[in-house]
């Protein structure tokens, strides 16, 4: 008897062992698949993006270029190519990104910003693995964005309301001030009548005009500055000055011609790594001669409705008064200094063409806007050389009615690299060092014009 209750004991015992054992399994299972599911959810609300990461789940591979201090990404399979500054600025196509934070090396391991992927999703970062993990995380980001978006205008809504109630106390004083503010009117209304008279009489003066004024005023009539309509920059020309039988200047048994040659191959060489959706175009590639007017047609034949281009013209300068003089300086069109002297110099120089293309040149020598954009392009370059050339001082960056600036219908510079009458800098000027590093701060400065010029759309927004 004691022996059955002993065994039924022991089964209720064993019961009790199963049952605690399947409990603790189930949970366990249930458990591990809740902590699954919510690292799946974390994993989709803030990944971290490694270059490996890109490569196994995107196809995508990263390469570094230490010259011109830029990112490539490669996409497997394809010759698509997005390039990434150290300063956090994207190319991609005629795409320019800011993007706010830069790559990150740590561990040997790149660390990619999520904005440049959440700005290029499914359109340049396009998974192949794990790609609802992805999706959940872009829709994450954006609704991060978006409420970030409406606390702004929450914030901006706010401001308006306490400037609304400020301006209703503003119009409680006018009113009382309604009086005071007729009078005003009166005498304002005598000056204009004032203003007037002295109008017509100016006119009667000018009327009286000798014929020499008026065939001057007749001369400019119709050379107005225009707007130019916004336009991509899909195209960098680069212009090696002379070649051929025309040497430029000589000194120290060097030709400039060879100097330009060889600085504009290898700043080309810089663009195409550094601006890969963009054609990089050189006016000369080997010594031949080209006329001024070749030159500027050469460039002038890449532009279209809605494309322009940059132009570069690349030269070394001279005195054959002194052989100490140095320094680096940066030319673009100048419009304060027209007058009838360069209508003589223009005159000349296009005595061939006629005063039809005279009539053009003088049009755009009255640009404003293109004068406006070539300064800027000409100041983000002069700026950059300076920062980074220490060899050759930069000397100043000023406007000249150079024919190539003249004639080129996009923003233009001319650069005079050094003065080959100057045994150092000659020296200096056919370095390696010196080649990359002046190429090295041109594409910077290029890169700041593109970046700005693209955001405010051609300055528009910032004049």
């Amino acid at each position: 008897m004691r022996y059955m209750l002993s065994k039924n004991k022991d089964l209720k015992f064993s019961r009790k062992i199963s049952f605690t054992s399947f409990f603790l399994f189930y949970s366990s299972f249930f458990l591990i698949i809740f902590l699954l599911f919510s690292v799946y959810l974390s994993a989709s609300i803030n990944l971290t993006f490694f270059n490996t990461t890109l490569y196994e789940d995107f196809g995508i591979s990263i390469s570094y270029d230490h010259i011109i201090d830029t990112y490539s990404f490669s996409k497997k399979g394809t010759n698509e190519i997005l390039t990434f500054d150290s300063s956090g600025i994207c190319f991609y196509k005629y795409n320019v990104i800011n993007v706010s934070k830069k790559i990150v090396p740590i561990n040997g391991k790149l660390i990619i910003p999520q904005q440049l992927i959440y700005s290029l999703y499914n359109v340049f970062f396009i998974p192949i693995k794990n790609k609802q993990i992805y999706d959940d995380w872009y829709l994450e980001y954006k609704k991060n964005l978006e409420k970030n978006d409406n606390e702004l205008k929450k914030d901006q809504e706010k401001k308006e309301e306490e400037i609304v109630k400020e301006e209703n106390k503003t119009d409680k004083k006018d009113n009382d001030n309604k009086d005071n503010n007729e009078e005003k009117k009166d005498i304002q209304t005598d000056k204009t009548d004032e203003e007037k008279k002295n109008q017509e009489d100016k006119k009667n003066e000018q009327d009286n005009s000798t014929p020499i004024q008026k065939e001057k005023e007749t001369f400019y009539s119709y050379a107005q500055a225009k707007m130019v309509d916004f336009k991509v920059i899909s195209f960098i020309v680069i212009d090696a000055g002379h070649g051929g039988e025309d040497p430029g200047a000589v000194g120290s048994n060097v030709y400039e011609k060879d100097i330009n040659l060889k600085v504009a191959l290898k700043l080309k060489n810089i663009l195409n790594s550094k601006f890969p959706y963009l054609s990089i175009y050189l006016t000369r590639e080997k010594d031949i001669k080209l006329t001024l007017e070749e030159r500027v047609k050469l460039a002038n034949k890449n532009l279209s409705e809605t494309k322009t281009g940059i132009f570069i013209s690349l030269h070394a300068n001279a005195n054959p008064y002194s052989s100490k003089k140095s320094g680096i300086e940066v030319y673009y069109l100048d419009y304060d200094i027209i007058d009838e002297k360069i209508k003589d110099l223009v005159k000349y120089e296009n005595k061939e063409v006629g005063e039809s293309l005279l009539n053009n040149i003088i049009n755009r020598l009255l640009n404003e806007q293109l004068i406006f954009e070539s300064s800027k392009l000409a100041t983000y370059c002069f700026n950059n050389i300076k920062n980074n050339v220490k060899d050759i001082n930069a000397s100043f960056v000023k406007g000249a009615p150079f024919y190539v600036l003249a004639y080129s219908e996009m923003p233009a510079i001319l650069i005079e690299m050094g003065y080959i009458t100057n045994p150092n800098d000659v020296k200096i000027m056919l370095s390696d060092n010196y080649i990359n590093l002046l190429g090295y701060s041109i594409s910077l400065g290029i890169e700041q014009f593109i970046k700005e010029y693209t955001i405010s759309e051609g300055f528009k927004k910032i004049q």
